[in-house]
């Protein structure tokens, strides 16, 4: 195939100002072929940045690629999460929100993969998470299959989804669920919720069941219900599916969530869409700007197919119109009540990363047991004074070499009746640029067609910067184009390049 010389080139320090500019530069190697195998490229995790409720749970999903662009079936997925701080996420999709707010880039990870004639190809994506504070009910109130209609051809397979809504609009979490299928034609369904259409063409009513119970719960279930839609191969034929992507969005009034449309044919190749009009049925659900973004309204409530986006085709299709919905769910926010003493706080800025000479200005918040907000008046800090310093002005510096310090930093908290409590939070502290990875470090792509490059920059504690700028260019001498975004699109002119993409990495340092 293709012999890669992918690496961090020498580094480079130049003085300028009160600081310095440290650059390293990376290659890949690009092989321009006449025809490329339909082999799984890229795999897009959806939604591919999350905002969620400590607690809260959400389902991913995953769009895989060939390299030139077509849509492929039939893949499996493995996820995993890359920060265990951040939460957890099974092995189909369904994330769990840790318990300690903060922004997670690059958290979860999804490998696609594909077997062909016995081989197997991979693919990897990765989405970020920012857990926010929030509440987690424990009483089951009612329960929502997402999507709450599903549509499909004889045979084909879709995962189907449950979220328990407590009596206060959070999410109840520890769940037993068990899935039925209440009219047979309508098709079968396993015991992780995969439903398999059924042979019979029809629409099957609230077909679908699943009952909900908190795990070693000993009361009735809670019942939720979805519809089936089974089309026969000829009337699936020439047809074109549109899906919004995330499948169904939970959020508490007046947040956001980016949402995308996907339209396909039934055998998977994707449809191009000339323009997508977005459009919200239900005015309690919120509102959808022109280009897709969703505001969550303020009448907490369930909101089954609340959100429309319909897609005017291009390409075979052009003029043809094409529908989607989405489920929407609004929690309802807290409610406080008496105070009680304090039983946990939240550090802010809620991910404590800084540099080597950087400062950071701490706060705090203080809840009861019930997450009610508290008054606490002592906040005590403790950390290792060898590491790191807390002025008296709640300012967080540093000593310490970089890497990442677990709990290194405790907020004692002392009530008026004398209760102690105490929050501990982690510290990364970040260096300087030393090493680089480029993605991928080869790409095999037809003539004419693109491929994306990712630069990441690491220190030597081989944390991942976020204070490094990149520059992309093709050698001189090199064939075909490429973006400052590390988009490079081949020109016509088969063969092997070796180191062709060059990426340069910046990061400015104080002396």
């Amino acid at each position: 195939m293709l012999a890669a010389s992918c690496g961090s080139g020498p580094g480079i320090s130049g003085v300028f100002g009160s600081g310095r500019t440290i650059t390293l530069e990376a290659f890949a190697d690009v092989l321009v072929v006449e025809t490329v195998p339909v082999r799984v490229s890229q795999v897009q995790a959806i939604p591919g940045d999350l905002t969620i409720a400590r607690g809260g749970v959400a389902i991913f999903t995953a769009l895989t690629r060939d390299s030139q662009g077509r849509v492929l079936g039939g893949l499996r997925f493995e996820w995993r999460m890359r920060d265990q701080v951040a939460g957890s996420v099974s092995e189909s999709g369904v994330f769990t929100a840790g318990n300690v707010p903060g922004s997670y880039p690059d958290a979860i990870e999804v490998i696609a993969i594909q077997e062909v004639d016995g081989q197997e190809f991979t693919a990897v994506g990765r989405a970020s998470v920012l857990v926010t504070t929030g509440f987690v009910d424990s009483v089951i109130k009612s329960v929502v299959v997402f999507p709450s209609t599903s549509t499909g051809r004889t045979g084909d397979f879709v995962p189907l989804r449950a979220a328990a809504i407590g009596n206060l609009g959070g999410l109840v979490q520890d769940l037993d669920l068990f899935w039925r299928v209440t009219n047979p034609d309508a098709g079968t369904i396993g015991a992780n919720g995969g439903f398999t259409f059924g042979d019979k063409p029809g629409t099957y009513p609230d077909a679908v069941e699943v009952q909900a119970r908190r795990l070693g719960g000993s009361g009735a279930p809670v019942v939720g219900r979805a519809s089936v839609q089974v089309l026969s191969q000829a009337e699936a034929s020439g047809q074109v599916r549109a899906f919004i992507g995330p499948t169904a969005a939970f959020g508490r009034p007046e947040g956001n969530t980016p949402l995308v449309l996907l339209t396909v044919d039934f055998n998977g190749r994707p449809v191009p869409s000339e323009s997508i009009a977005w459009e919200v049925l239900d005015p309690d659900a919120g509102t959808v700007s022109e280009f897709g973004v969703f505001t969550f309204g303020n009448t907490p409530g369930t909101y089954l197919g609340s959100v429309q986006a319909i897609a005017t085709l291009g390409g075979d299709f052009g003029g043809q119109t094409v529908a989607a919905v989405m489920d929407v769910v609004v929690q309802s926010t807290a409610v406080a009540g008496p105070q009680g003493v304090p039983g946990g706080a939240l550090v802010f800025p809620q991910t404590l990363r800084l540099s080597e000479s950087g400062i950071i200005r701490l706060s705090a918040l203080v809840f009861d047991d019930e997450g009610a907000p508290v008054s606490a008046p002592v906040l005590d800090w403790e950390y290792d004074s060898t590491l790191f310093a807390v002025d008296d002005r709640d300012r967080l510096t540093t000593q310490a070499a970089p890497g990442h310090y677990v709990d290194a930093l405790s907020l004692l908290i002392t009530a008026a009746d004398g209760t102690l409590s105490t929050v501990t939070r982690s510290i990364t502290v970040s260096g300087s640029l030393t090493r680089i990875e480029i993605t991928p470090k080869r790409a095999t792509l037809a003539a004419g067609n693109p491929v994306l490059f990712v630069a990441q920059a690491f220190d030597e504690a081989n944390t991942r910067l976020s204070d490094v700028s990149f520059r992309w260019s093709v050698v001189d001498g090199g064939s075909g184009s490429i973006t400052s975004g590390g988009l490079y699109i081949a020109e016509d002119d088969p063969g092997l390049s070796v180191g062709i993409v060059k990426v340069v990495a910046s990061q400015r340092v104080p002396d």
